[in-house]
């Protein structure tokens, strides 16, 4: 699989090797090549977009969190969208595919993502419908490390 765009991604390792796989057309996790550019992301309004807040949020990125899986924006070359991953489950993978289509039997422990919806119950859906400017914190603290919601 070469596109992702996808509602459900896996997050797995196989060795050293990081593999993030989607369900083909039989929901049979196949390995997706390239890897998309996934980020590891903390949410925070920008009211409460304190110091000690873009720190914390920053401390976050180091345990299992949400992703964004970063796709080129609609808006010209300075944007960017992103599907957001919010809540990770642990899962086995007992049958996957690999890149080039063949059967694996071998079993991968990783984390399942769903993909936030239009109108989903996530905090930053909710505030974003309300028009409340927020923050994705992705790295350093500090809000030029920061994506805008809009």
């Amino acid at each position: 699989m070469e596109a992702i765009d996808s509602l459900r991604i896996y997050v797995a390792r196989r060795g050293d090797l990081p593999l993030v796989l989607v369900p083909d057309a039989d929901n049979i996790p196949t390995v997706v090549e390239p890897a998309p550019t996934l980020i590891r992301a903390e949410y925070i309004l920008q009211d409460e977009a304190t110091d000690d807040r873009l720190f914390q949020a920053a401390q976050r990125l180091e345990q299992t969190g949400m992703l964004l899986l970063m796709q080129p924006g609609v808006d010209g070359p300075n944007s960017r969208s992103a599907f957001v991953y919010p809540q990770p489950e642990d899962c086995t993978i007992s049958a996957w595919h690999d890149a080039g289509g063949g059967s694996r039997l071998e079993r991968l422990q990783g984390h399942s993502y769903r993909a936030s919806v239009l109108h989903g119950y996530e905090t930053w859906q909710s505030a974003s419908g309300r028009g409340k400017p927020a923050l994705f914190v992705t790295g350093t603290p500090g809000k030029a490390h920061c994506w805008h919601v809009s």
